[in-house]
């Protein structure tokens, strides 16, 4: 019995201190060519980073986000399996042969980072929620 509520203690302590994957950065890129963006968003800051012509100059935009903006963010993340994000089959190859930007979602959590390759704005459909609500805060 002694042995049976030294188990459950044990085990219900171990528990208690794991550590639960939270996402911590939100990451799109997609480039071609002539063309470059960027875009970085943690808890507290948005950072858009375009350049739409290689000679010109890149255009940094940054401000804070806010915790409305956060939590809508993460909750598309909810119907979503992180490590599932790299084994998603795009809808398109148009990037293979230079039919469209080469496009990825990187997603940094506590544990890991998980990541997702795609054409231009054109994600799994389980990701399409995911690209509107960045596209809406960086825009």
């Amino acid at each position: 019995m002694k042995i049976r509520v030294l188990s459950f203690f044990l085990l219900l302590s171990i528990s208690a201190h794991a550590q639960i994957d939270t996402i911590v950065k939100i990451e799109f890129q997609s480039l071609s060519r002539g063309y470059y963006e960027h875009i970085s968003i943690t808890e507290d800051s948005l950072v858009v980073r375009k350049n739409e012509n290689r000679s010109a100059e890149e255009s940094v935009n940054k401000r804070a986000l806010s915790k409305k903006e956060w939590k809508s963010l993460l909750k598309e993340f909810n119907h979503v399996n992180l490590e599932s994000l790299p084994v998603l089959e795009s809808p398109t190859m148009k990037r293979a042969y230079d039919g469209a930007r080469h496009s990825s979602l990187k997603v940094y959590s506590t544990k890991s980072f998980y990541e997702h390759l795609f054409d231009d704005d054109n994600p799994h459909t389980k990701l399409q929620p995911v690209m509107k609500c960045i596209r809406s805060i960086a825009n």
